[in-house]
Parts: structure tokens; C-alpha cells; sequence
């Protein structure tokens, strides 16, 4: 396969993840990254146990997220506007 041909490809994307991801960034979230190779560090979630819980920075600090139950890293923890409430 030509470089031509890899570069056509459209991207990977989730119904979930995606939207989730690029709607922190317009926020002005960056995403951590793991320490070699660049890609995102990703946990388990806490309450789901789906393993997309990312770290968000904002302002030099750390907020982990779950894109699948919106936890907070915290169990039973969930983001209500801007806030944080316990289940």
C-alpha cells in the first residue's frame, strides 16, 4: 500500500469517545500522555470498569473523567454541571 493510500484513510472515531475527548478540548482540557510513546493515558473507570478513564490538565490540574459514565475518578463521584455529586 502506498503513503498516498494510508494518508486517505478517514480517521477512527467512537460515538462516545470522540465527541467526549474533542468536546474537553474546545473546553481547554489537555490529555495526559503516558511518558513513552505519546499515547493518552487511560485507566480503568472506577464505577463502570470501562477502560477510558482519561486524565484531563486544566490550569496545572489533573481531573480524570469517563467518558462512558462521566465519573470524576472518584467511585460513586459523577460531573453535574461543573459540579461534583455522589451517587
Amino acid at each position: 500500500m502506498s503513503s498516498q493510500a494510508k494518508n486517505s484513510r478517514p480517521p477512527v472515531t467512537d460515538s462516545i469517545i470522540t465527541p467526549f475527548v474533542r468536546q474537553k478540548l474546545v473546553e481547554g482540557y489537555e490529555i495526559k500522555k503516558r511518558l513513552h510513546g505519546g499515547c493518552d493515558l487511560l485507566q480503568e473507570c472506577p464505577d463502570c470498569h470501562n477502560k477510558y478513564l482519561y486524565t484531563f490538565i486544566k490550569s496545572g490540574v489533573e481531573t480524570k473523567l469517563c467518558p462512558h459514565c462521566e465519573t470524576l475518578g472518584i467511585p460513586g463521584a459523577i460531573a453535574v454541571s461543573g459540579s461534583i455529586s455522589f451517587r
